[in-house]
């Protein structure tokens, strides 16, 4: 496998390859070098430019390389304000007893 770095945004306009024989071997990437959808910035239309931020659905998983990513669950370890000893719903954290 081979890995090219390249900017996160805009087009990548060629790839240039150097043999080991000397031969130097030009291509022409622009509107052929696209950013999978899911991760491509919506303002970029030509779809080279990667977004800021991927959104992904709990139970949905998103390709990071080889692997598969994703959320299955949230939960917070806090109980709810109303579960706290003394305090009735709807009253605030300083009406507590």
């Amino acid at each position: 496998m081979v890995v090219c770095l390249v900017p996160s945004a805009g087009p990548i306009p060629k790839l240039i390859v150097a043999r080991d024989d000397g031969t130097v071997l030009r291509y022409d990437l622009r509107d052929k070098a696209k950013v999978p959808s899911l991760f491509a910035d919506a303002a970029d239309p030509s779809g080279a430019s990667v977004a800021a931020v991927t959104p992904v659905k709990v139970g949905e998983t998103a390709p990071i390389g080889p692997f598969a990513f994703g959320l299955q669950s949230a939960a917070s370890p806090w109980k709810p304000w109303t579960a706290v000893a003394g305090m009735k719903a709807g009253a605030t954290r300083s009406q507590c007893s």
